[in-house]
C-alpha cells in the first residue's frame, strides 16, 4: 500500500526527530527556537470562531470510520517582516468508495507531521539528515522566506482543499460518509487571517502548496487575493499537474460539492463548467485576471506519486483483488508513465501559451527524476537545471528577475524500466 507506506516512514521520522531533539541535531547551534504555534479554532481568540460554519458545515477532517479524531487544527509562525506565506499541505485524494473508505489514498486525519514539534524541528534545521528542510528551514540563509510569517493549513479531507459537502459512499451492503470539507477548513483559516494579518495588509503574500495542496493553493488563490487587495501576491504549485481522467473530472462537483471560485471582483469563471475544466484553464484564467502577480508550477519529469494517482483514476472501478491494479508492486513498468509524462508537458505548455498578457506572468520548472514535491525538502537548495538553481528561480517568483522563466530538463532521468514510444 504505497500511500500508507509513506505514512509509516513519516512516523519513523517523527520518532527519529524526537530523539534528535533530546540528544543533538543536524544544526550545530545550541539555540532552538519555538517558531510554531498551534491554532485550535474552537478556542482561538476567546472562542470567536467556535460557531463558525461555511455552507452550513463546521471545519473537520474526513471522519473516516477508522480515524481516532476528526479534529481540524492549523499552525502559525510569526516572522520578522510584514510578509506572509500561506501553505496548503498535501496528502492524496479520494472520490470513490474504493479509495475513500476501503483502501484509502489520502490523509483521513491530521498526520504526525501536522504538529508544532515536528515543524519546529524542521525549522530549526534539525531534519536535514532525513531530507527535510526547504522553505521551512529558517536557519538557512538562502531561504527566501526565512523571516516571513507562515500559516500552515493541514489537509485531511481527500478533496484537494476544494470540498464543501459530506458524501455517503456505498459498496454492496457497506456505507460510510466522508466529510469533504477542505474548502470549509480554508474559509475558517481565511477568517482567522482576516483578523490577524489585516490593517495593514502584508506587503507580500506567497501562496503555495505541495501535491494535493498545490491544487488548493491555485483554487483558493482568488479568495486570498480579494481579501488582501493591498498586498502583492504570487503563487507556486508544487507537484500538482492535473493529469486526470474525464471520469474523475466529471465527479468533482457531485462528490466534493466543489464550485469554481467566484468572489469579490473576480468572476472570470463565468461560463466555465468545473466538470470540464483543466488545470491549464484554472491557472491561465487566474493568472490572466491577476496580471500583476506571478504564477508558477514545479514538477519532476517522472513524478512517481502523480503517475500512481493517474493509474488509480484509470483503474478506480477495477482495483484488483489486492489492489494490484493500482500499485503494480512487482511490475512498476506497467504504470502509465509515458502517458502521464506527455500530458504533463502538454498541460504546462498550454498554460504558458494561453497567458495573454505581456510580459508573461507564468513559468514552469521541470526537474529530472521521479521525486514527488520539493518545497519541504533539501532539494530546494541542491536542484539545478540548465544552470538555473531552483532556489534562485523560487526567489525570483516573489522578487522578479531574469531567472523567472521556463526551465526544463533535457537529461530527465527517465526510470530505467520505462520505455516510451
Amino acid at each position: 500500500m504505497k500511500y500508507k507506506f509513506h505514512i509509516f516512514i513519516l512516523f519513523a521520522i517523527f520518532i527519529f526527530l524526537t530523539h534528535c531533539s533530546e540528544s543533538g541535531s543536524d544544526n550545530e547551534s545550541s539555540t532552538v527556537r519555538n517558531y510554531w504555534q498551534q491554532i485550535d479554532w474552537e478556542t482561538a481568540d476567546n472562542g470567536q470562531y467556535a460557531n463558525f460554519t461555511y455552507n452550513s458545515l463546521t471545519p473537520s477532517c474526513s471522519h473516516h470510520p477508522s480515524t481516532a479524531s476528526s479534529k481540524f487544527l492549523f499552525f502559525v509562525r510569526y516572522g520578522e517582516v510584514n510578509k506572509l506565506v500561506i501553505y496548503f499541505q498535501g496528502g492524496g485524494a479520494c472520490w470513490h468508495y474504493n479509495n475513500c473508505v476501503e483502501e484509502t489514498t489520502y490523509s483521513e486525519e491530521l498526520m504526525y507531521y501536522d504538529n508544532a514539534d515536528i515543524l519546529n524541528m524542521i525549522s530549526n534545521g534539525q531534519a536535514q539528515s532525513m531530507g527535510y528542510s526547504g522553505i521551512f528551514d529558517f536557519t538557512n540563509s538562502e531561504n527566501p522566506f526565512k523571516d516571513w510569517n507562515f500559516v500552515y493549513i493541514p489537509y485531511c479531507t481527500g478533496d484537494l482543499h476544494w470540498g464543501k459537502q459530506d458524501t455517503e459512499y456505498s459498496k454492496d451492503s457497506s456505507t460510510a460518509t466522508i466529510r469533504h470539507r477542505g474548502h470549509v477548513n480554508f474559509r475558517l483559516v481565511l477568517e482567522w487571517l482576516r483578523n490577524h494579518f489585516k490593517n495593514p495588509d502584508p506587503d507580500a503574500i506567497f501562496v503555495t502548496g505541495i501535491s494535493a495542496g498545490s491544487y488548493g493553493a491555485i483554487f483558493n488563490f482568488p479568495y486570498i487575493a480579494e481579501e488582501f487587495t493591498n498586498s502583492e501576491l504570487h503563487l507556486l504549485g508544487d507537484a500538482g499537474n492535473g493529469v486526470i481522467t474525464d471520469d474523475f473530472k466529471q465527479n468533482i462537483d457531485t462528490i466534493w460539492g466543489a464550485t469554481l471560485p467566484d468572489t469579490g471582483s473576480f468572476h472570470d469563471f463565468d461560463g466555465y463548467n468545473i466538470d470540464t475544466l483543466s488545470i491549464s484553464d484554472l491557472y491561465s484564467t487566474i493568472a490572466n485576471y491577476y496580471s500583476n502577480y506571478r504564477f508558477a508550477q514545479y514538477t519532476t519529469a517522472w513524478d512517481e506519486n502523480q503517475v500512481f494517482f493517474y493509474n488509480v483514476m484509470l483503474n478506480i472501478e477495477n482495483p484488483g483483488t489486492d489492489y494490484e491494479n493500482w500499485y503494480h508492486p512487482s511490475d512498476p513498468e506497467n504504470l502509465p508513465w509515458c502517458d502521464w509524462h506527455d500530458e504533463m508537458i502538454s498541460l504546462l505548455q498550454t498554460t504558458y501559451s494561453t497567458i495573454t498578457i505581456n510580459p508573461v506572468n507564468y513559468a514552469y520548472f521541470i526537474a529530472p527524476g521521479d521525486v514527488h514535491t520539493i518545497l519541504m525538502n533539501n532539494e530546494v537548495y541542491t536542484v539545478t537545471v540548465n544552470g538555473v538553481r531552483f532556489v534562485d528561480w523560487l526567489r525570483n517568483i516573489v522578487e522578479g528577475g531574469p531567472s523567472f522563466a521556463n526551465v526544463e530538463c533535457t537529461e530527465c532521468q527517465q526510470p530505467e524500466f520505462v520505455h516510451c514510444p
